[in-house]
């Protein structure tokens, strides 16, 4: 078991994930208050970025294949680069602008920039 702290916002909020022994799980820590990051039908998660509007990207696995997500004000966005295998949310600024990368059918990464 561990825990790893990935974000933290200019407000203070943390973000992150930790593994309890079986999966990991994503996590916002806010005002001393603990709570779960878990997209639907989620079989591990993890919580990498956060901003000052607590907007929370990351990335979640369903079947064993890693998408991204957002969540924000209690609902989760999730959005794959079209001709993804696989993707990951890495980062999300002020704006909510998301940066992070996916691979290809060939196996190929690219990174990308989902901007508003």
């Amino acid at each position: 078991m561990a825990t790893w702290v990935s974000g933290i916002s200019d407000s203070g909020d943390i973000v992150g994930y930790y593994n309890d022994g079986t999966t990991f799980h994503g996590f916002l820590l806010s005002k001393g208050k603990f709570t779960v990051i878990q997209p639907p039908a989620s079989d591990g998660d993890l919580a990498r970025g956060i901003n000052a509007r607590g907007d929370i990207v990351g990335q979640f696995g369903q079947a064993d294949v890693p998408h991204w997500f957002l969540y924000r004000k209690g609902t989760y966005i999730i959005v794959d680069p079209p001709g993804s295998t696989l993707s990951f949310g890495r980062a999300i600024n002020a704006r909510g602008d998301i940066v992070g990368y996916y691979a290809d059918s060939a196996g190929a990464n690219h990174g990308f920039a989902a901007t508003r």
